[in-house]
């Protein structure tokens, strides 16, 4: 068994916005009010660290705690790809796409 397979009806989400554009304070607003909630799911939020990251970061992994599967920058593409396979949900919050890649 591996880190992906978990309990019937958890969702797992996938986050890659580490930037302020990216709002990353929207997404981790609307995970925090599901874990408040009460409901299942599990997410794993990918991305390089730049050097100013957005606080909501920190709170938000403190808060989803054991909801977490991967966290930050991924060594390898295939341990990257290993993650969207599993995925079942793809959320981006971005308030400008360059070049429309934010995905």
């Amino acid at each position: 068994m591996t880190k992906y397979f978990n309990e019937v009806n958890n969702i797992i989400s996938l986050y890659s916005g580490r930037e302020h554009d990216k709002d990353p304070e929207t997404f981790f607003r609307v995970l925090l009010m599901l874990v408040d909630a009460g409901l299942n799911f599990r997410v794993s939020v990918l991305g390089e660290s730049f050097s100013e990251v957005p606080p909501v970061f920190a709170e938000a992994r403190t808060r989803l705690g054991n909801r977490v599967i991967d966290w930050g920058h991924q060594e390898t593409k295939d341990g990257y790809y290993e993650i969207l396979r599993h995925a079942h949900v793809a959320v981006s919050t971005a308030k400008h796409e360059f070049y429309g890649v934010a995905m």
